[in-house]
């Protein structure tokens, strides 16, 4: 039974309910309406905990809660907020609540209504136990620490953002509200370089194929607790019927079925770009080198095979891999990942990823490459 979200009225009835029928009130509500965002705001601080404290409900009051946010209207965001923080319902609070936009709407530097430490403390305690979730928990988290005075807690916050690479963690370095900190030795610490991994000789030594470290990085992958993300820079490809290459030349002249005999790809960027072993002329996909088929048409030899390819990705952390390859990067490496290739292949990539790819492209065979593209393109390759 749909419930009528436009009035306060029937919200108040649905909770007053001796059972309320949570499906209804989070079916029925549209966090995108202005009148039902309107009722919520009507609603005492009581009934919104109440709301907040329904798993389904919840995740649309923070998405509510953001919206609110995006327009800058803070005292009404910081209502759902508090509702959300409230709630004694863990189960409520994670994955989807909105505790690192919440760090962020409580900030005065943000909202500029001044500093309101006991509501920050209260955001904070309840929002850092799910920090591992949510990476926008520590940057923000950090940002709340610096206005309540904590700067150790600060310091901490930033040091895990930086451990779970999480996005914009990097440029508290340069925010005017960690000037205070500039010159504090953990503060420092904390954006200084990390040393790379040292390398087993013999394992580098050691040539492993193509297929099995591809299949080690899926491994690896899932035993860290990610998921398959199709918007996601760099990612494995899904396995069944994933190493086609032929939509790549969907307008290039259409003849992508021939270059499948030739580009088997294993994953892709997140703007459409793949990444694929290029089997030369009598060689194997084993030991092919890794080319990367850009989204823009461009092409590039990215490492000799898969195990220093995924050294490259270590490198680019969470920076785009096409950016990364054509401009450069001064990102950080991605630790766990760079620590797991240099132990499982004996490999750490030193240098500027676009300097690494263009000696790659001189050594494997850019030119070739470059050149099967082209009659690919006009369709002069045996299928």
């Amino acid at each position: 039974m749909a419930i009528d979200w436009k009035t306060k009225r029937s919200i108040v009835t649905a909770l007053d309910a001796k059972k309320p029928d949570v499906t209804a009130l989070t079916e029925s509500f549209d966090p995108e309406k202005k009148a039902h965002l309107a009722t919520l705001q009507a609603l005492e601080a009581e009934h919104l905990v109440v709301l907040a404290s329904m798993k389904g409900l919840a995740h649309k009051l923070a998405y509510a809660g953001q919206q609110e946010v995006m327009e800058g209207r803070f005292e009404p965001a910081l209502r759902i907020f508090d509702a959300i923080t409230a709630t004694k319902s863990n189960a409520a609070l994670a994955p989807a609540s909105g505790l690192g936009v919440a760090l962020y709407a409580v900030q005065n530097d943000n909202h500029h209504l001044g500093l309101m430490p006991e509501r920050a403390k209260r955001y904070l305690a309840r929002a850092l136990p799910h920090a591992a979730r949510e990476g926008a928990i520590s940057v923000n988290g950090a940002c709340v620490a610096m206005e309540l005075g904590e700067h150790e807690l600060a310091i901490d916050l930033i040091g895990k953002a930086r451990a779970e690479s999480a996005e914009g963690w990097r440029e508290l370095r340069k925010e005017l509200l960690f000037a205070p900190l500039r010159k504090h030795p953990r503060f420092v610490a904390a954006f200084a370089p990390k040393p790379l991994p040292e390398i087993d000789e013999k394992r580098a030594a050691k040539k492993l194929k193509n297929a099995k470290a591809i299949e080690s990085w899926r491994t690896w992958l899932k035993e860290q607790g990610k998921k398959y993300d199709a918007s996601a820079d760099t990612w494995p490809t899904k396995k069944s019927g994933s190493s086609k290459v032929d939509f790549w030349w969907k307008n290039r002249g259409g003849h992508g079925k021939l270059a499948n005999a030739h580009f088997q790809a294993f994953a892709h960027t997140g703007d459409g770009s793949l990444v694929a072993v290029w089997a030369a002329e009598g060689k194997t996909f084993e030991n092919g080198p890794v080319v990367l088929l850009g989204s823009e048409g461009d092409v590039y030899v990215l490492a000799e095979n898969v195990p220093n390819a995924l050294a490259l990705f270590a490198s680019i952390g969470r920076d785009g891999l096409d950016a990364a390859v054509e401009y450069g990067t001064d990102a950080e490496h991605d630790d766990a990942m760079t620590a797991w290739v240099a132990k499982t292949f004996g490999i750490v990539a030193r240098g500027k990823t676009h300097r690494l790819v263009k000696a790659a492209g001189k050594a494997h065979g850019l030119s070739h490459v470059k050149k099967l593209v082209a009659r690919i393109d006009a369709g002069k390759l045996p299928a």
